[in-house]
């Protein structure tokens, strides 16, 4: 298949995700702020009732936590993550246990988590230890999702 041919194909793979996920997959979910639209996949369902029976459950939802904030990088987030999903799942490769994706997420989870709890994170002088690549999810796995975790790449 010529480079032409494969770009062409990927263009139309991406317009047809883009169009048909939305409609046919619950997809526009990852355009909304409802926690519940996570569960339009089963396999977020534990991870769903672990953080409904946190402590975050009243204070976050799962953008607050999982999706880079700013008023661009927010709807670009949530695009990039509808789309690599939406790959996944037509793929038929849905992972029994969900990673910590070490360079998608990871950071973005650090920032939201110091962005909410700034003021502990500074008071416990911990800021510059972050920034010497620890994160708060070395010492807080389990926040909020329990056990469902642990089987993660950073085990």
């Amino acid at each position: 298949m010529s480079r032409k041919a494969i770009i062409i194909v990927a263009v139309i793979i991406i317009i047809a995700v883009i169009v048909l996920f939305p409609t046919l997959s619950g997809g526009i979910a990852y355009f909304l702020e409802d926690p519940e639209a996570c569960t339009t996949c089963h396999i977020m369902n534990p991870y769903y009732y672990s953080w409904a029976d946190s402590a975050h459950a009243d204070e976050a939802t799962c953008n607050d936590c999982h999706v880079a904030k700013g008023p661009v990088v927010e709807w670009t987030s949530k695009g990039h993550a509808a789309v690599r999903h939406a790959w996944v799942f037509f793929l038929r490769q849905t992972p029994d246990v969900i990673d910590i994706h070490p360079t998608l997420s990871i950071p973005i989870i650090q920032d939201n988590c110091v962005r909410c709890h700034f003021e502990e994170v500074n008071k416990t002088n911990l800021i510059g230890e972050l920034g010497d690549h620890k994160t708060c999810i070395d010492c807080h796995r389990h926040t909020p999702h329990g056990e469902f975790i642990q089987n993660d790449r950073r085990s």
